[in-house]
């Protein structure tokens, strides 16, 4: 059972944050502190504040994985060395592995959701790369999905729906991101500090070019424009997107992964990871090292001020820009690191508690 969260009462001239607990449902989840005295009506004499109150929650991202489930995966993850394992392989190895792989170790700290895509192939049932067979029947629908909806805790569903094989067909890819934006809430719908606390992000990991055998037209529409698109909307709701090729250094996929990831606004190039390894280190990179351990500031700290506030974890004060304690991410969030942030992740007892000067904080 979670403790309450305490209230902590900042000095006069200060301004305080309270106790957050890791395990904490989500809503408000740090107390509020008190400024300095002189708030309300009464005229403010030189050198105080008026009275801020700032509260925090906890950062909890929603990933979608958009995964191409098209024939090519099969092909070799490093174009070079023929004895690769599969793009397809390496993929759902580094996400799915239960030791190594990233969906297990950061699943309750990740909402994970999941699309795998594919399309017909213009009609006609065509072998695989290597003259293997699709063991999935040729795709009835553009796109086919093999969705699994985001949640805490999500491994083993993603695990029971993602395909030891590819599906084996295209890669409507435009129609793919369309399904996901059609599960995401509208900037409209969210509570104000939603796209905060629960960003969400968006990786596309692709080894082709978008192709349309939907329309039967002939010959096929180009539907790469489709795709920037599609990808330019979800950044205009919000949500982050991220581009990860997996057919290396392939020229036209490459030039089409740069505009992705141009459109995604991050302004990240796309990831060309050669070995599972570098996969994880893909994913981790754009879900964030600090995913379970950044907080968000309902106020703003400023930077470069922030050092003359005192973060403490149950009770230990924790040292500034540090390794192993804290920094200020932004002027909203702070960032527990290394040993303090794996306390703060593992013992369910461990509270954060942060003080700051009135001049480092700007009043809204």
């Amino acid at each position: 059972m979670d403790t309450p969260p305490a209230t902590a009462s900042a000095a006069a001239g200060s301004l305080g944050v309270g106790s957050v607990l890791p395990n904490a449902s989500p809503g408000p989840l740090i107390g509020v502190g008190s400024g300095a005295a002189g708030s309300g009506d009464a005229k403010l004499k030189d050198g105080q504040c008026a009275r801020q109150d700032i509260g925090a929650m906890r950062i909890r991202p929603t990933v979608w994985l958009v995964i191409d489930g098209s024939g090519s995966m099969l092909q070799p993850l490093d174009f070079m060395n023929q004895a690769s394992p599969t793009r397809w392989n390496a993929l759902r190895e580094a996400l799915m592995d239960p030791t190594m792989g990233l969906i297990k170790s950061i699943e309750n700290d990740v909402d994970f959701g999941m699309v795998i895509y594919d399309g017909p192939l213009g009609g006609f049932t065509l072998p695989l790369p290597g003259g293997a067979a699709s063991t999935t029947p040729p795709a009835m629908t553009c796109p086919r999905l093999v969705d699994v909806e985001p949640a805490k805790g999500n491994f083993a569903a993603i695990d029971m729906a993602y395909t030891r094989d590819p599906l084996g067909g295209s890669t409507p890819t435009d129609k793919a991101l369309e399904q996901v934006i059609a599960h995401l809430p509208g900037p409209m719908d969210q509570a104000p500090d939603a796209a905060a606390t629960h960003p969400t992000i968006v990786v596309l990991a692709t080894d082709g070019e978008p192709n349309d055998f939907c329309s039967m037209a002939f010959p096929p529409l180009d539907v790469r424009p489709n795709v920037i698109n599609a990808v330019k909307q979800l950044v205009a709701n919000g949500n982050k997107t991220y581009v990860i090729s997996l057919a290396g250094s392939d020229t036209g996929l490459m030039q089409f992964c740069t505009d992705v990831a141009a459109a995604g606004g991050k302004g990240k190039p796309a990831y060309v990871p050669s070995t599972r390894d570098a996969l994880i280190q893909a994913f981790r990179e754009i879900i964030g090292p600090g995913v379970a351990c950044d907080v968000h500031l309902t106020g703003t700290v400023k930077m470069g001020l922030h050092c003359q506030g005192e973060v403490q974890l149950s009770g230990v004060t924790l040292p500034c820009d540090s390794d192993n304690g804290w920094r200020l991410k932004d002027p909203s969030t702070i960032s527990i690191t290394g040993t303090a942030c794996e306390k703060f992740r593992s013992d369910p007892q461990a509270f954060l508690h942060a003080d700051f000067p009135c001049e480092a904080v700007m009043l809204n």
